[in-house]
């Protein structure tokens, strides 16, 4: 999708409405991934921590979505979560409000 946005804007070739929503949504993405990544490095430099590799935390955020969705497939009741805090590093999210 990123691909797809450069060509849209860097070239200016719009054959379809479609080619504008596929770039529209690209920039989304990307948008949320640096939000994600920019949250995470925030949260590791305010606890005085190094850095961490930016495939290795998407990598932990997808681990942590699909423990997330077995959670609440299995769920017999809701549990409180932290949407603003959901993204940074710890590993127990059920724990964060």
């Amino acid at each position: 999708m990123y691909a797809t946005r450069n060509m849209a804007f860097h070239n200016g070739k719009f054959a379809v409405p479609s080619d504008d929503l596929t770039a529209q949504a690209a920039r989304g993405v990307v948008d949320m991934v640096l939000e994600f990544l920019g949250n995470w490095h925030k949260v590791e430099r305010s606890a005085g921590l190094p850095d961490s590799d930016p495939m290795a935390v998407l990598e932990e955020l997808a681990q942590r979505r699909d423990y997330l969705d077995s959670q609440l497939c299995a769920a017999q009741s809701c549990h409180a979560l932290n949407i603003a805090t959901i993204s940074a590093p710890a590993s127990d999210c059920w724990n964060r409000v």
